[in-house]
């Protein structure tokens, strides 16, 4: 399995299971993008994306404005464990944040004062004894996957907090390591 290879190699388990952890997001009603970041810590940060002209040759320049940065992190998960990836949603105003054994959504809240971000966390997945390989969102069921080093895949409202559905072992056939 996986886990084995895990304990075979441990300088460098993590790039077994990271992911982008830099995203471009829309916000309704915000005229913005903003770019999503983690900072390999637990810290997850939101920054609204300036969009400018050059002088000379009238190319877009990208630039951060860091005095409107929000931070956001799931304080128990944090604690052990740094952010591997992000995943976002197409159709809602959601993150999901991957950490070593487990994943948190995080709901995005547009600010119309000042055209800013902040966020809460509305939902989690611990996956005690097993590292979360990856997630994804199924906006049409307003839920998120994950799927851990064993081959399960476990589906969560992220509305509710609730676990819908879990498949145990579904690709363990897969993951095993002849």
């Amino acid at each position: 399995m996986i886990k084995d290879l895990v304990d075979e190699f441990p300088f460098g388990p993590s790039h077994l299971y990271s992911g982008s952890s830099l995203e471009l997001v829309s916000v309704e009603s915000l005229p913005n993008e903003f770019l999503v970041h983690a900072d390999h810590s637990g810290n997850l940060k939101i920054n609204k994306l300036l969009v400018s002209k050059s002088e000379n040759d009238g190319a877009l320049i990208h630039s951060l404005d860091r005095a409107s940065e929000t931070s956001i992190r799931d304080e128990q998960f944090s604690k052990y464990s740094r952010i591997f990836g992000i995943a976002k949603s197409e159709t809602k105003n959601v993150i999901g944040l991957k950490y070593w054994e487990s994943a948190a959504v995080a709901r995005l809240k547009a600010s119309e004062i000042n055209f800013s971000v902040s966020a809460e966390i509305i939902s989690r997945r611990d996956l005690t004894g097993k590292s979360c390989c990856s997630m994804s969102f199924v906006d049409c069921l307003e839920s998120f996957l994950t799927i851990d080093s064993n081959g399960s895949l476990s589906l969560t409202d992220f509305n509710t907090n609730q676990l819908s559905s879990c498949w145990k072992d579904l690709f363990d056939h897969h993951v095993r390591i002849i």
